[in-house]
């Protein structure tokens, strides 16, 4: 498993999300792991998932939002 930095993962997503079908990378901020990124295996995601979400609605919304209400809706619950 390789390890990345978070900084490298913000300039590289799309990069690091399409080669995380293939291995596992430990994302690490300030020298410290703060997740793992790696494939979704389906059958395990839907059992993990709270039963009032489905896979299509943990990845896409199903009513459009604007970034500020989504960005204003993240602060609200810290």
């Amino acid at each position: 498993m390789d390890s990345i930095t978070l900084k490298e993962l913000h300039q590289h997503t799309g990069k690091y999300a399409r080669a995380a079908r293939e291995q596992s990378f430990l994302i690490t901020d300030r020298g410290h792991p703060v997740a793992l990124l790696t494939a979704p295996v389906a059958a395990d995601l839907v059992k993990s998932l709270p039963r009032q979400f489905s896979v299509n609605s943990a990845v896409v919304p199903k009513q459009p939002t604007g970034s500020e209400a989504s960005v204003s809706a993240g602060r609200n619950e810290r």
